[in-house]
């Protein structure tokens, strides 16, 4: 008997796909307001940044680090690196800067997006100037490249890729 694989964008298409308009991540905002996203509006997210990535003209499988603590935009920026057909590199939220430039650099990081954090400014030293960098929404006060805005301005990829099962997805130090 063979068992199927489904990957986890395969599964997020299919939760997509069959309940848009159900809840599917909730972020809790500065003074305790909440932000609920459907499935149908991450997978929006999701595909207009894949679509910002892919214009970007990396060679398939680039490693895309995100730096932020578990958060909904976490998880949207994961699937949109997928989607784009990169590698995404999760870096813990308490790394000390050389952690973060040995990580970066080891994994030939070729963007980072920065999300939410509590103590950034004693990462972001080990981030290098020349490395491009994307603010998420709840990300901490610095100075970054883009915007989770400016990629929310592309239109969203029209395509629902499917990476094959022995693809990597995700490199985790």
């Amino acid at each position: 008997m063979s068992v199927a694989i489904r990957l986890p964008l395969q599964v997020f298409f299919d939760h997509e796909a069959r309940h848009p308009r159900q809840r599917f991540l909730v972020q809790p905002i500065k003074g305790g307001e909440v932000q609920t996203l459907t499935w149908a509006e991450a997978g929006h997210q999701a595909r207009c940044a894949a679509h910002w990535l892919r214009a970007r003209d990396l060679p398939q499988g680039s490693h895309i680090a995100l730096i932020s603590k578990n958060c909904a935009h976490w998880i949207i920026a994961d699937l949109a690196i997928w989607m784009a057909g990169h590698v995404s590199v999760p870096l813990y939220p308490n790394l000390t800067a050389d952690s973060v430039a040995h990580v970066l650099e080891h994994s030939e990081a070729a963007l980072a997006f920065i999300g939410k954090l509590d103590d950034w400014p004693a990462m972001s030293a080990g981030v290098k100037a020349d490395l491009p960098t994307i603010s998420l929404p709840l990300c901490p006060d610095g100075e970054f490249d883009f915007t989770w805005a400016d990629l929310q301005a592309c239109s969203p990829i029209q395509d629902n890729p499917a990476p094959a099962a022995s693809d990597l997805a995700t490199i985790i130090y």
